[in-house]
């Protein structure tokens, strides 16, 4: 699993601690596509920002290569990838859905990567990927998103 959290905050911190919500996006493979929310992790982000502070969004699917959640992907050597990134743009429709006309403290991406990558030796361009998968959703996000002080 890992995590990314960046932080959103303005000069108006106090404005922002009162308001804002922490966001946090749950996306990725079959481990992923598997969790419930519901029954640990929201109770759990919950009880440490309060009911009202806390918008979580997931969108996962298993035995998906990850080349269908970033947009500039480039193959290995020899390979032909026949499948789009549609999945990076499924995930940002429901990320702008959710944050519409709300003011967001932080933002945390939780990606649960399956197994298979890690059984072909594929750990190394799969890194290399999801940090420039990581850069490209900072980039889309910083853009569609302000801050309310």
């Amino acid at each position: 699993m890992l995590i990314v959290s960046f932080s959103l905050m303005s000069a108006s911190k106090q404005a922002i601690a009162q308001e804002a919500k922490h966001f946090f996006i749950l996306s990725g493979q079959s481990n992923m596509a598997g969790l419930k929310p519901e029954e640990s992790f929201l109770p759990t982000v919950e009880a440490a920002f309060g009911k009202n502070k806390v918008i979580v969004v997931k969108d996962a699917m298993g035995a998906q290569p990850i080349r269908r959640w970033y947009k500039d992907w480039k193959p290995m050597q020899g390979e032909m990838p026949t499948d789009l990134p549609d999945l990076y743009d499924s995930l940002m429709k429901k990320v702008h859905a959710a944050i519409k006309s709300q003011s967001i403290a932080s933002v945390t991406f939780i990606w649960m990567q399956g197994e298979p990558m890690q059984e072909n030796n594929l750990a190394m361009y799969m890194k290399e990927a999801f940090w420039d998968y990581i850069n490209n959703f900072q980039l889309t996000y910083i853009e569609k998103i302000s801050i309310s002080s």
